[in-house]
């Protein structure tokens, strides 16, 4: 077995035990973890994301799908930190409502 096939292995499993202890952190904080609405990002400089094989993470009974963006309240975030999404977003929400209209930024 190559090393990078164990690195890779061994971040899986410590991904894993991390997912865990936040479900069990959500469970006794009576919150409910939703594995369905969880996003993962890779943070990284570009040519280090590129390296990183991972597409799916999975947590508990689910299969997590790596994004490369994802939304947290209101702030979109990409894998680069570089805010183009969330500025893009706001430009076309800006430029599509008028003065009177209340302002209120989703997610989609």
């Amino acid at each position: 077995m190559s090393h990078r096939l164990v690195t890779v292995s061994r971040q899986l499993h410590d991904i894993s035990l991390m997912t865990d202890s936040i479900c069990h952190w959500t469970s006794a904080s009576r919150l409910h973890f939703n594995p369905s609405k969880t996003e993962i990002v890779w943070l990284g400089a570009g040519h280090l994301l590129q390296q990183v094989g991972i597409n799916v993470i999975p947590v508990l009974s689910s299969a997590v799908k790596v994004v490369q963006s994802a939304c947290n309240l209101g702030i979109i975030l990409d894998s680069q930190l570089s805010l183009s999404d969330h500025i893009a977003a706001l430009d076309w929400f800006l430029s599509v409502t008028t003065a009177t209209t209340s302002y209120s930024v989703t997610c989609v």
